[in-house]
């Protein structure tokens, strides 16, 4: 059974749809507006219902334009958009990121390796990242591979993590500009909060976000989440 046989009924996960083929492109644009296709090798038309979840870090818009992707497709498939951020603007999600990888790849490599030290982990924290999570679980496991240790130090990391791109500083009308934007988003959690008299699921759905990113916020901000509302 092929993939679109194996994901009737639930859903199907297509990375880097931006890398697709011509053809590949119209038999998928099929299966979106008809529900249905063709198993290579047979003539047999065959039904399917299923939600389609696609990714890319190509820019969809200017490949239309340029005429390299249908914009049939990809209207298709933008019915809900998901910006998600570079790793360099979401820090504070390479610890876990980290222990996922290390915990998978030292499993894999039949390692006693539990975490990486302190010191390790600062400089995970001060890197760049211009390769996203892929460069990231990429040292993770050359790292544990060439480790002989329990725990992985700074200096597994060299080679893997470039001393030349640490996370650019911010300049002074840069850090300005950031205090701004937080001030300005900060208060407008607490405007919302207060006109939804504090109920989460209210609030967390006014401002677009899930409940937990409203907690996370809310600790950030120094916001005081009153435990009668939320409900």
């Amino acid at each position: 059974r092929g993939l679109l046989d194996e994901a009737n009924g639930g859903t199907l996960f297509l990375d880097e749809i931006g890398d697709v083929s011509p053809a590949f492109q119209v038999k998928l644009l099929r299966v979106l507006q008809e529900g249905e296709f063709k198993a290579v090798g047979s003539n047999e038309i065959r039904r399917v219902d299923l939600r389609i979840i696609a990714a890319t870090h190509r820019n969809l818009e200017e490949m239309c334009r340029a005429g390299r992707f249908r914009d049939d497709l990809y209207y298709r498939l933008k019915v809900i958009e998901i910006p998600l951020p570079p790793l360099r603007e979401r820090a504070e999600d390479i610890p876990e990121l980290v222990s996922h990888f290390v915990a998978l790849y030292a499993e894999a490599n039949k390692k006693e390796i539990s975490h990486v030290s302190p010191e390790a982990m600062e400089k995970l924290m001060a890197y760049a990242w211009p390769g996203n999570v892929r460069e990231l679980e990429n040292a993770i496991e050359r790292a544990v591979a060439m480790s002989n240790s329990a725990v992985l130090f700074p200096e597994d990391f060299a080679g893997a993590v470039g001393a030349a791109s640490p996370v650019p500083a911010l300049s002074h009308e840069e850090e300005k500009v950031g205090s701004s934007l937080e001030a300005m988003e900060k208060d407008h959690i607490l405007q919302v909060l207060r006109e939804t008299h504090f109920n989460k699921s209210k609030a967390s759905a006014v401002l677009g976000i899930d409940r937990a990113t409203l907690y996370r916020k809310a600790q950030r901000y120094g916001i005081e989440l009153r435990a009668e509302a939320s409900r």
